[in-house]
């Protein structure tokens, strides 16, 4: 098919990319039928013709996108700027009592509507003010909002953040937040169930009420079954999500360094480098205690009242269905999608 230029078109998910930057191209294509091809037909002569649309672009809908901002530059859970796919991995909540407890969090708009089309406030502002319950929400049930991966070369600390419509910059929260983060964390772990109470079955396991990986997400090329025990989440496995909700599977927004030392310290907005999949396994504390849904003594559970608090996790390669694609970075799969 020698014939037929591809257009590239910034609208191909049916409305204007996020920031009019190209997201698909369009191709026709045709060709005449060879001589031999024709004559074998008995064809007075015809052309054989195509017509391709390829959409490609970064996971705007956020649902589930929690207020955590991850260093890639220095996270251990990192190499390269690249998540170590299976590995444990450790972020910390809270520190012991008379230290800041400034951590890992972000200023994301919030949307009170599930539904996607309500959501008219993009990512994240300098002005705008989250209070606590509103952080512990947002960990309760993940930030209803729309936020992309920045444009490549953007610096890191070079971003519109004051409420243009632009979303790929996010404004770090300041102050000592752990206590709506531990509230709002141990709310979406208590609610689980639903994979666990559905397919614990189908291995031959009873439903304990805490959901597993294996439990939450199918392997692609692998299945749903059994054969799922046989393989550990990395780099080369991707997954997809069964159709339940698993509070534990959740989306963390990936930036260059934070808090301290970096580009986004203090309320300063800085650039999305990526998003990545991560699976909460639970939280521990400094004395080795470890609960699956991060309580502590005060609730009932094992972990510290004072002390430092962790949770963890692993972040696991796994393809978001229904979502308008994955981001083109080294932290995800690129989802290129054949739409016509």
């Amino acid at each position: 098919f020698a014939n037929g230029t591809p257009d590239v078109i910034d609208d191909c998910w049916g409305i204007t990319s996020y920031d009019g930057k190209p997201d698909g191209v369009i191709v026709d294509v045709s060709k005449d039928a060879p001589l031999l091809f024709m004559r074998a037909f008995q064809a007075a002569g015809f052309h054989v013709g195509a017509h391709a649309k390829v959409c490609v672009g970064s996971p705007q809908l956020a649902d589930s996108l929690l207020p955590f901002g991850i260093p890639v530059n220095t996270s251990e859970c990192f190499e390269n700027g690249v998540p170590q796919f299976g590995a444990d991995c450790t972020i910390t909540l809270r520190v012991p009592e008379g230290e800041s407890g400034e951590g890992q969090y972000l200023k994301l708009y919030d949307s009170p509507s599930d539904d996607p089309a309500d959501w008219t406030r993009l990512c994240s502002d300098q002005n705008a003010h989250i209070s606590n319950t509103d952080l512990e929400t947002q960990v309760a049930r993940g930030a209803h909002t729309w936020c992309a991966v920045a444009p490549p070369g953007t610096p890191g600390n070079d971003c519109d953040a004051s409420g243009a419509p632009v979303g790929y910059c996010v404004v770090s929260l300041t102050g000592n937040r752990a206590k709506p983060v531990m509230s709002g964390l141990q709310t979406r772990l208590l609610g689980e169930g639903e994979c666990n109470d559905l397919y614990g079955p189908d291995f031959g396991t009873s439903a304990d009420g805490i959901d597993e990986w294996w439990e939450a997400l199918c392997a692609q090329g692998v299945g749903c079954g059994d054969e799922l025990l046989s393989i550990e989440p990395g780099p080369t496995v991707t997954f997809v999500k069964r159709d339940c909700t698993a509070p534990r599977l959740v989306t963390v927004v990936l930036l260059d360094q934070f808090p301290a030392g970096g580009n986004c310290t203090g309320q300063h907005p800085c650039a999305i480098r990526g998003f990545a999949g991560f699976f909460i396994e639970g939280c521990h504390d400094d004395d080795g205690a470890f609960d699956p849904h991060c309580l502590t003594k005060k609730e009932g559970g094992p972990l510290s009242n004072t002390g430092h608090i962790f949770m963890t996790g692993t972040f696991i390669n796994y393809v978001d269905i229904g979502g308008p694609g994955g981001p083109a970075t080294p932290y995800g799969r690129m989802q290129l999608y054949l739409v016509e």
